[in-house]
């Protein structure tokens, strides 16, 4: 809030970009909504982001066609839009660090493989099954997803199709991610709801996403808005 500028001992010249007239304010952090509370009135916020934004020698992000949505409307811009557009902001492509995950040389891979080496993949797989508490099956359509647990990521989405995929479509679904509480713990239910065919893993490590990259058939990108 506002009234707690003069105790931040910031120079009162960056009160001007710093100041942020909105009727959204975030969650409260009481550990237990993720809900933002809305007025109906703006009320002034402090919004750093904002004041990074209008300070900043340059502005970077993900994608050119990123770049081009979040100055599009306020909507998009999370009412940041008018300062994006003003100041200018250059997308730089988004993509996969090559050396990184190189499944020639990956060492988080029981087993590397190529583009010649595909069946090697199944190895991967049924391995990863059996770690994760999946019925290790390598006929059995594997999707995953990995992202951060928001609705932005369209998680919530892909969690209301988990049973058609598991049920109809007769595949395995694994997720991870962390994120909002409450989309963590319907990840966590996963295991319950569909044992053998879907688990949910909430704590990340660096080799358990390899895995799932590796060990997948299909990867699950469904976000709302890019990227």
């Amino acid at each position: 809030p506002y009234k707690f500028f003069d105790f931040l001992n910031i120079p009162k010249e960056f009160e001007k970009d710093l100041v942020f007239p909105t009727c959204f304010s975030p969650p409260p952090l009481d550990g237990v909504s993720d809900e933002p509370i809305v007025t109906t009135k703006p009320v002034k916020l402090l919004n750093f982001l904002q004041s990074a934004f209008e300070n900043a020698d340059k502005l970077f992000t993900v994608s050119p066609t990123f770049a081009e949505e979040i100055c599009s409307g306020e909507d998009k811009g999370v009412e940041l839009a008018k300062v994006l557009k003003e100041r200018g902001i250059q997308g730089i492509l988004n993509g996969m660090e090559v050396t990184k995950w190189n499944p020639k040389k990956d060492p988080f891979l029981p087993c590397t493989y190529d583009a010649e080496t595909l069946e090697k993949k199944m190895i991967i797989k049924t391995l990863f099954q059996a770690q994760i508490g999946l019925d290790a099956d390598t006929d059995v359509p594997l999707v995953g997803f990995v992202g951060r647990l928001d609705e932005q990521k369209g998680v919530d989405v892909l969690l209301e199709v988990v049973p058609y995929i598991v049920n109809e479509l007769k595949a395995q679904v694994v997720l991870l991610g962390t994120g909002k509480a409450t989309l963590e713990e319907k990840l966590k239910k996963m295991e319950t709801l569909f044992p053998g065919k879907a688990v949910g893993i909430t704590t990340y490590t660096e080799q358990i996403e390899h895995l799932l990259t590796a060990g997948c058939g299909y990867m699950c990108l469904p976000p709302r808005v890019e990227p």
